[in-house]
C-alpha cells in the first residue's frame, strides 16, 4: 500500500510510514484513492491512444459505383434510341411469325401497313324472297254423325280436328253446351272443379286430368278447338244459357 501523507509505497501491515512517520490507519477508500493517483499519467494516455477506433465507411467508393451505373444505363438507352432511329431511316423492316406447320415466315412491313382505313357504312338490303300469300281458312262444313251416335259425344270426340257449324249445335241444350264448351280443355288434361264435368269427361279414355286451372295455358288449343269453343259461347249468349242469362 501507499502512505496517506507522502504517497510512498510501504508494507501493507505497516502502522507508520518509514519515510514521513505519518500514521497509516486511514480508511480503505482513502488508500484506494491514493493508489489510483499514484499511477503514472502516461498510463492513461497510452490506454486512450490504444482504444479501438471506428472504421470509416467507404463513402467515396459508393458514390463512384453509383455514378458508373448511371453512366452505363445512359449509354444503353442512347444506343437503343440510335438503333430505332436508324431502323426508321432504313425504310422497311421485317416481321416474322410461324404458320400452322411451324415454318417461319417473314413479312416486309410497309410504312402504311398498320394504318386503319375509314369504315364505310353500307345500307342493309334484305334478300329478295318470294313468299306465298296467306290464305285464310274457311270453316268446313261438318259431316253429319251417324244416326246411332250421340251428337254431343261426336262433337267432343272431333272438336280438335274439324270445324262445326251453328246448324249442328242447334240441337244442344244448356247442359250439352256447357260440356261442349269445355271439351277442348278436357282434351289437354285440364282439371275441372265441378264434379258433373269431371264425371262426364271421365267416360273418355283420352281424358287425363293433370293440369290445375291456375296453370292451364290456352296457347295449347289449336285453331279447330278455338273456333268450336267460340261457336258454343256465341250460341250460349244467343240462347241465354248458363252464365249468359
Amino acid at each position: 500500500m501507499f502512505c496517506n501523507k507522502c504517497g510512498a509505497e510501504i508494507k501493507d501491515d505497516a502502522k507508520f510510514c518509514p519515510y514521513c512517520g505519518d500514521s497509516n490507519d486511514g480508511d480503505e477508500k482513502t488508500i484506494q484513492l491514493l493508489k489510483k493517483e499514484a499511477v503514472s499519467p502516461s498510463y492513461y494516455n497510452e490506454a486512450a491512444n490504444t482504444a479501438p477506433q471506428k472504421r470509416k465507411k467507404p463513402v467515396v467508393g459508393i458514390i463512384i459505383g453509383v455514378l458508373v451505373a448511371v453512366l452505363a444505363l445512359g449509354l444503353i438507352v442512347t444506343l437503343l434510341i440510335v438503333g430505332l432511329i436508324a431502323a426508321g431511316i432504313g425504310g422497311a423492316s421485317f416481321l416474322s411469325f410461324k404458320n400452322d406447320k411451324g415454318e417461319k415466315i417473314e413479312l416486309e412491313e410497309d410504312d402504311d401497313m398498320f394504318e386503319i382505313e375509314p369504315y364505310e357504312t353500307k345500307e342493309y338490303k334484305a334478300p329478295e324472297t318470294e313468299y306465298e300469300p296467306i290464305v285464310e281458312t274457311e270453316a268446313i262444313e261438318t259431316v253429319a254423325p251417324p244416326e246411332e251416335s250421340d251428337p254431343l259425344k261426336y262433337f267432343v270426340e272431333n272438336c280438335d280436328s274439324m270445324y262445326f257449324t251453328s246448324d249442328y249445335i242447334k240441337q244442344f241444350d244448356e247442359v250439352d253446351c256447357r260440356c261442349a264448351r269445355n271439351a277442348p280443355y278436357a282434351r289437354h288434361g285440364r282439371i275441372f272443379q265441378t264434379d258433373s264435368l269431371t264425371e262426364y269427361f271421365m267416360q273418355f279414355d283420352w281424358y287425363n286430368p293433370r293440369i290445375h286451372p291456375d296453370y292451364f295455358n290456352e296457347s295449347v288449343l289449336n285453331a279447330y278447338e278455338l273456333s268450336n269453343r267460340d261457336l258454343i259461347i256465341e250460341y250460349e249468349k244467343q240462347m241465354k244459357y248458363n252464365n249468359y242469362r
